[in-house]
């Protein structure tokens, strides 16, 4: 009998390949968000960003913006390495 407001069983954790896609992913969206960073401090553009995005580069710049990414992408690769060779069981 399950909980209400329960659907389901738990979900799972992410195999191996689920957390190496994810900290690939956010080594290119760091490599990305910083190039676009400095295109907009060449040009002088003006846009529009999520407020946790805003707050890191209002810190640290391009710099604090691209290294969080990097830095969370190393944790899911270190997670990868971790779950690939955990003991199967």
């Amino acid at each position: 009998m399950s909980q209400p407001g329960t659907q389901g069983p738990p979900p799972e954790k992410l195999s191996w390949k689920g957390y190496l896609g994810t900290g690939l992913f956010l080594y290119v969206a760091g490599a990305v968000m910083f190039f676009y960073f400095a295109h907009l401090e060449e040009t002088g553009e003006r846009t529009t960003m999520n407020a946790a995005v805003a707050l890191l580069y209002r810190l640290g710049g391009k710099w604090l913006v691209s290294g969080f990414c990097a830095v969370v992408g190393t944790g899911f690769l270190v997670a990868a390495v971790k779950t690939r060779n955990a003991p199967r069981g």
